[in-house]
């Protein structure tokens, strides 16, 4: 996790509602990715084949061994015929220099050889969980297929799309789209500090619609954070990044967590089930408390009263209020944001 994202400012003291519990339903959705995220080790600018090399080192038989030799460790990908085996990944794109490494992954600066299309490659552990499509023969990573189904026609261009994606048999590596001249938001708002309302706006505005088309093809972001909001920095555009801690929405509650322990909603730090939509609601109220005032608006380790910038409008105050409602029923629908007073002012 990211410093400085459990901050707070104590200027304004705002007591959370509370209220009755939503019902819960007898079964109950299990997730089997819990806890804290897992650093990977940091891969050097030698390429891409040394990271999997040194992350898979399991017994081989002596014929694997000499096709190894033969194809000099290069990640080798099934290829779409099974009667032509494997395939470089090198043959499709040039990998360039390390962007990112972090606990779900490390992220590649990339070239398609084809049209010279930037891409990023990013490289992930297999962890057991996938899920099945209706265009995919076998099961695949869980992580591709919510990067699937949220890249489908019509896509939403607040959310970044998957061009391509192999695995090998410890690793999958999904090739997204690298906008330009971007950044994280978490960077973007620290390094100029207090940003104006009209601005915040402009990215929750964004922010909102990005998570309703995820919710649209019944995907759960359940990490929506500042760092996993890209910042377009010539048109101020964002995209949301990192389905690492995603899963496919349910109807019932979640039991264990998956995400960001700063970003949990208060009943599922209570050991509680959550539900999707509350949950969603709770992480963008965060996001946008970051926004406007640069830190999480706790205390650390308490959550039942937000600290407000002093320079934060009335009607903003009341919208953060009603995303960070401390019961989840009372909080509000992505639409109901969208028709709050803060977010149709010109």
């Amino acid at each position: 996790m990211e410093q400085d994202e459990d901050s707070h400012q104590q200027l304004s003291t705002v007591s959370l509602p509370r209220s009755g519990r939503p019902s819960k339903t007898d079964e109950k959705k299990k997730i089997k990715l819990v806890g804290e995220a897992i650093k990977r080790p940091i891969v050097t600018l030698q390429g891409l084949q040394v990271f999997l090399a040194s992350t898979s080192q399991s017994s081989k038989t002596d014929k694997e061994e000499e096709v190894e030799d033969k194809v000099d460790n290069n990640l080798l990908v099934p290829s779409v015929s099974s009667d032509q085996g494997f395939v470089y990944v090198d043959e499709k794109y040039q990998i360039g220099e390390q962007l990112a490494n972090g606990g779900l992954g490390t992220i590649f600066e990339g070239i398609r050889k084809s049209d010279k299309q930037r891409v990023a490659l990013k490289v992930v552990e297999k962890n057991g969980e996938t899920m099945i499509l209706p265009d995919e023969p076998d099961p695949i990573p869980l992580e591709v297929g919510l990067m699937k189904l949220v890249s489908r026609h019509p896509a939403c261009p607040q959310v970044i799309q998957l061009l391509d994606w192999c695995e090998t048999d410890t690793h999958v590596v999904l090739v997204l789209e690298r906008p330009e001249l971007c950044q994280n938001l978490h960077t973007f708002i620290k390094q100029r500090g207090r940003i104006g309302e009209p601005l915040a706006r402009h990215f929750c505005y964004q922010l909102v619609r990005a998570l309703q088309h995820c919710e649209s093809r019944e995907v759960f972001h359940r990490d929506v954070k500042p760092s996993n909001i890209l910042v377009l920095l010539t048109t101020n555009e964002i995209k949301l990044i990192d389905f690492g801690c995603g899963d496919l929405h349910e109807e019932t509650a979640y039991e264990e967590f998956c995400g960001t322990k700063a970003y949990a909603p208060p009943e599922c730090l209570k050991n509680h089930g959550y539900y999707s939509s509350p949950t969603t609601v709770w992480t963008l109220g965060l996001t946008l408390a970051f926004i406007v005032s640069g830190h999480l608006p706790f205390e650390p380790g308490k959550n039942e009263c937000i600290f407000i910038p002093s320079h934060v409008s009335q009607e903003l105050q009341d919208l953060l209020c009603w995303c960070l409602c401390y019961e989840p029923e009372d909080r509000p629908g992505l639409e109901e944001i969208l028709l709050h007073p803060w977010m149709n002012e010109k």
